[in-house]
């Protein structure tokens, strides 16, 4: 799940409902920050998060009003 990408150090995680990525978090030196791509999911933008993890759960509990779909979280690491 970890790898760099970018500046040495740097971690950055798609967060995925289904088919769909609906962010990123990116890792900073007190935890790892989230930047929407879906305007349904603004309300997690710049919120800071202890890891990836808990803002794709964040992410899911805004989603599921909508319905269930399962949900991944990917490393964008090249390397």
């Amino acid at each position: 799940m970890a790898g760099t990408l970018g500046a040495p150090g740097f971690r950055a995680f798609l967060v995925e409902i289904g088919p769909h990525a609906v962010g990123v978090v990116t890792q900073e030196d007190d935890g790892f920050r989230f930047c929407a791509f879906k305007n349904r999911f603004r309300a997690l933008e710049d919120q800071l998060f202890d890891d990836p993890d808990a803002a794709r759960s964040a992410a899911l509990e805004l989603h599921c009003s909508a319905g269930r779909e399962l949900s991944a979280l990917t490393s964008l690491a090249t390397g």
